[in-house]
């Protein structure tokens, strides 16, 4: 099997379930664990590949065709320019979410305390690590198999940060976070209604609980978010979460009723209402 014939096998067998061009950067990002290029694919495209190598793509394609994203296929995911482990234990970091990121780094003041509701793979908490070093950062998440994520990743990427068990929306494991200076969370917002326009490499594999909240409350963690933020935040503190496109205004007016003050709406990179930042008298 060559090149060519990988190339050729993969755009016949997934053209129905992703777009030519996500099809090429998914076989790019295959090829690269087994030494290829994307260059080599046009240039070296006769070039015969080993056994080895063709099991490794042809794993993969099986695992595609059955809608695993390639994230969880080669475990690991790109965020901020860093490299994550990540697993079905965990959900795949996303792009919008780096500006979450990007507006503590550039907010903040370098000696803060900072709390990560529901990290997951532990991508917001680390990255916020790695570029703010004298920060204290604190990870929080209510599944041991996502802590588990996010200490590996916190070895790897040689960064020191707490990561502590408890549920965001049990007041009884409160006393398990700090004090501090700035609230971040991804929280599950999707309401099961809208199940039928998500992707099945999405809704099929990666974790429910940090996906999807009951149609009938839509805002539930982000009642739990402004308990823990008047419970926890210093004055002046900050709170920056992402949010659901359809409840940008309902989230917003819910932290002003909580006496959360400057409560404003950032959009994300598609100008969808996509995070909120508030803060706390």
């Amino acid at each position: 099997m060559t090149l060519s014939d990988v190339k050729i096998e993969f755009h016949s067998k997934l053209h129905n379930i992703y777009p030519k061009n996500e099809i090429s950067a998914i076989l790019g990002l295959l090829l690269s664990d087994i030494g290829y290029s994307n260059s080599d694919i046009v240039i070296s495209a006769n070039s015969i590949l080993t056994n080895t190598q063709i099991d490794y793509v042809q794993t993969a394609l099986s695992k595609l065709c059955n809608h695993t994203p390639v994230q969880y296929i080669r475990q690991k995911a790109d965020f901020y320019g860093l490299e994550f482990f990540v697993n079905p234990s965990v959900l795949i970091p996303r792009q919008e979410t780096e500006i979450l990121v990007h507006t503590i780094i550039h907010s903040n003041n370098k000696k803060s305390t900072i709390v990560d509701i529901g990290t997951g793979s532990g991508c917001i908490a680390i990255t916020l690590a790695k570029h703010l070093p004298q920060a204290q950062v604190y990870a929080i998440d209510i599944s041991k198999e996502a802590l588990a994520v996010t200490k590996q990743n916190a070895i790897h990427h040689s960064v020191e940060i707490q990561c502590i068990e408890a549920d965001m929306c049990n007041i009884d494991t409160y006393s398990k976070i700090p004090t501090c200076t700035t609230i971040v969370s991804n929280p599950p917002y999707i309401c099961s209604n809208e199940k039928k326009y998500m992707n099945l490499n999405v809704l099929e594999h990666e974790p429910h609980t940090a996906l999807f909240v009951p149609d009938n409350n839509p805002l539930q963690y982000y009642k739990a978010l402004a308990n823990i933020g008047l419970q926890k935040l210093e004055t002046n503190g900050m709170l920056i979460c992402e949010i659901n496109e359809a409840y940008g205004i309902e989230t917003k007016e819910l932290f002003e009723q909580f006496g959360f003050v400057n409560c404003s709406i950032i959009l994300d990179l598609h100008n969808k209402d996509r995070f909120l930042q508030a803060y706390k008298l």
